[in-house]
C-alpha cells in the first residue's frame, strides 16, 4: 500500500512529466529570435562623405595654398600627390565596392544609436550568407543622414546609384585620378 510520502512523490514526478512533455513540442517548434543585421551600400556611405564636414580636403587645400605661399615645392607636390590618390580611393568608393570603414570611424559615437533606433544587432557592408534567423535592413540612406545629408536627397541619390552596377576593378584603375 502507498503512504502519503510516496504518493506526494509520484504525483510531483507525474507532473514534472506531464510539463516537460506539454512544454516539448513548443520548443522544438519555436523559430530562433530573427537578428537585424544593418547592411549599406559603400557608394553612398562615399559620396555623403566627400560632401561632408568629415572630408579632410579642404584642409588639404589650405596646407597647399600655404606651400605655395611659402614656395615650398616638396610639401606642394607632396600634397598634389596626396590629392591624387585620394581622389583615385573616392573613384574606387563611389564608383565600385571598397571598403568605407575609416569614413565610418568618424560616426563612431552615432552609430550606437542608429542600432538602437532601428533594432540592429550589427551594422555590416554586406554578408556573403546569413541564416535564416537573420534580416538585413538597408541603412545607408540613415548613414548618409549621419553625415548630414537630407533625407530626401540621400534617398534619391542612392535610387540612382542602385540603378548602376559597381564598377569593376580594371574600369576603377583606369580612371583618371584628376577628374
Amino acid at each position: 500500500m502507498l503512504n502519503a510520502r510516496r504518493i506526494v512523490a509520484l504525483a510531483s514526478a507525474a507532473a514534472v512529466i506531464a510539463g516537460a512533455v506539454a512544454l516539448a513540442p513548443h520548443q522544438q517548434s519555436q523559430e530562433p529570435d530573427k537578428v537585424r543585421l544593418g547592411v549599406y551600400d559603400s557608394r553612398g556611405v562615399a559620396i555623403a562623405w566627400a560632401g561632408s564636414e568629415h572630408n579632410t580636403i579642404r584642409e588639404k587645400m589650405k596646407e597647399y595654398e600655404q606651400a605655395k605661399a611659402a614656395g615650398n615645392d616638396a610639401e606642394m607636390k607632396r600634397l598634389e600627390e596626396w590629392g591624387q590618390m585620394q581622389q583615385r580611393l573616392l573613384h574606387f568608393q563611389g564608383f565600385g565596392r571598397y571598403p568605407v570603414d575609416e569614413y565610418l570611424a568618424a560616426l563612431g559615437d552615432q552609430l550606437p544609436q542608429l542600432l538602437k533606433d532601428r533594432d540592429l544587432a550589427a551594422i555590416v557592408w554586406t554578408p556573403n550568407a546569413t541564416a535564416d534567423n537573420v534580416e538585413t535592413v538597408d541603412v545607408t540612406v540613415d548613414l548618409m543622414k549621419l553625415f548630414g545629408m537630407d533625407e530626401a536627397k540621400a534617398a534619391q541619390m542612392m535610387k540612382e546609384v542602385a540603378g548602376h552596377q559597381p564598377l569593376d576593378f580594371v574600369d576603377l584603375y583606369k580612371m583618371d585620378p584628376r577628374d
